[in-house]
């Protein structure tokens, strides 16, 4: 409202003519007279050496020279910004960005520069939602931004503005994201990032194998050999390209742990022995039959658990490792790729359970690859991160 009442006003000053001692002809000034020109240099270079009181005298005898011309009123929103009147900033900025149409060769980056200051003045308001939405847009328009008045004023220090408001709105993994972004790290923090590789051997586990001290199977377990791995103790991977090189016999058991189950891998023992699960003693002894020529493995860091009406809506619950606390999810997808991609609608922040949509939904128990940030300690890394907002530069 009071944007549109300061445009009424100037508008109004030029339907019935603005005083002749502010005009640029000499002929109605006593003095040599101070062009428009001359005033918004000598305002802005008021601005840049921080002299901002004179500088918004400046500018303003600039206004009344050409009422309509925007960059006057991005010098004085700026200027008033740095003298602490938010409110005239705001107005001030809000009146650039409404006649910015009217200069057709620099218009398109006043209104930048002014949503720029905007996104400040929202920022220190506590309009979190607006700070974030006049950043995107600025980098939207232009990945490289920079002030050209205020060098700091850059991508970085926009980064920042987003970053702060999404803390304190509570949206901790757009926050994360731009310390990403702005390429920052955090001891906190640990990435998951889902591997893959060839399969090299298999052989049959006899049964009472010792995984842990204490700890005996009962039933007889296969074990693989694999290089190239970056795998985990306790990690769970699928086994594709298995052959039962055309066996009758062994044809049901290579087709249960098809492309959605795979071969499920319970444990890793150690650098290079996967242990699989349990099977039959019957299906032990004809294990000898399978090929792994093709075989590969890839490594499933999630979990489908059953959502009800899945089917029906796309939506689906996605479990990654129990204790580990979620801060942003990437990407998921099927352990062997078939083409379809999922979208991550909501994150349990803090715990290990998030949301995707997609078809075809995964059925439950079928383990998907998830990339994703996670913290054993979601406190710690709060605690970090409003560090690292309050101390950047």
């Amino acid at each position: 409202m009071k944007i549109k009442i300061l445009m009424s006003l100037v508008l109004s000053a030029l339907m019935f003519g603005c005083a002749s001692e502010f005009s640029d002809n000499a002929d109605y000034l006593t003095e040599p007279p101070e062009s428009f020109d001359d005033l918004m240099i000598q305002g802005w270079a008021a601005f840049e050496s921080e002299r901002y009181a004179t500088a918004i005298e400046t500018f303003s005898a600039a206004a009344e020279r050409k009422a309509t011309l925007p960059e006057v009123y991005l010098g004085l929103g700026w200027s008033n910004i740095r003298d602490l009147n938010l409110e005239n900033g705001r107005i001030y900025l809000g009146s650039a960005i409404a006649f910015a149409f009217l200069d057709e060769e620099n218009g398109a980056g006043i209104e930048l520069d002014a949503q720029a200051g905007l996104a400040g003045i929202a920022l220190i308001e506590g309009e979190y939602d607006h700070a974030i939405s006049y950043v995107s847009t600025i980098i939207a328009a232009d990945p490289d931004y920079e002030f050209g008045h205020d060098t700091e004023i850059n991508l970085n220090a926009l980064k920042r503005i987003r970053m702060l408001a999404a803390y304190y709105q509570g949206d901790y993994a757009d926050a994360f994201q731009e310390v990403l972004d702005l390429g920052l790290e955090m001891s906190s923090v640990i990435r998951e990032t889902p591997v893959s590789g060839s399969v090299s051997a298999l052989t049959v586990v006899d049964s009472g194998f010792v995984i842990t001290p204490g700890d005996t199977l009962s039933t007889p377990w296969l074990s693989i050999s694999a290089t190239g791995h970056n795998l985990e103790l306790a990690d769970y991977v699928i086994l594709t390209g298995l052959s039962d090189n055309g066996d009758g016999a062994l044809t049901p058991l290579v087709d249960s742990y098809s492309r959605n189950s795979g071969w499920k891998i319970k444990y890793i023992l150690d650098d290079d022995t996967f242990l699989l699960s349990a099977i039959s003693t019957a299906d032990a002894g004809l294990v000898s039959s399978i090929s792994l020529a093709n075989a590969h493995y890839f490594e499933a860091t999630g979990q489908a658990l059953a959502t009800a009406g899945s089917e029906l809506n796309g939506l689906l619950n996605i479990n990654v490792y129990s204790g580990r606390q979620l801060i942003q999810v990437n990407s998921v997808t099927a352990v062997v790729d078939d083409g379809a991609s999922y979208s991550v609608t909501d994150i349990d922040e803090g715990h290990n359970q998030f949301q995707i949509f997609g078809n075809p939904v995964f059925t439950t128990g079928q383990r998907v690859s998830v990339d994703y940030y996670y913290t054993d300690n979601f406190g710690a890394f709060l605690s970090d991160l409003i560090d690292l907002v309050s101390t950047l530069e």
